[in-house]
Formats: structure tokens, sequence, C-alpha cells
């Protein structure tokens, strides 16, 4: 869910780094959540 945009990773509560490259993969590819600047909040 996250590589393709349709999650955010909370890292509070997660510490695998993996997840972490993937939100950055589907950021700079405008996946998702991402397509639209402003349209998401952080958790």
């Amino acid at each position: 869910m996250v590589e393709a945009g349709k999650a955010a990773v909370y890292r509070r509560y997660c510490s695998d780094r993996s997840y972490s490259s993937a939100e950055a993969s589907a950021k700079v590819a405008g996946l998702g959540i991402w397509s639209k600047p402003g349209d998401h909040q952080r958790p």
C-alpha cells in the first residue's frame, strides 16, 4: 500500500526503513495520496 501511494508511513511506530524508502519512491512518482500537493496530512 505504501509503495502504491495508498498509505503513509507512521514513523513513530514503524522502524523498518524499507517502508520509508517505498514512501519516498511513491512521492517522487506522484502516486496515490502524493498525486496532488496539499491533499495529504501526516499521521
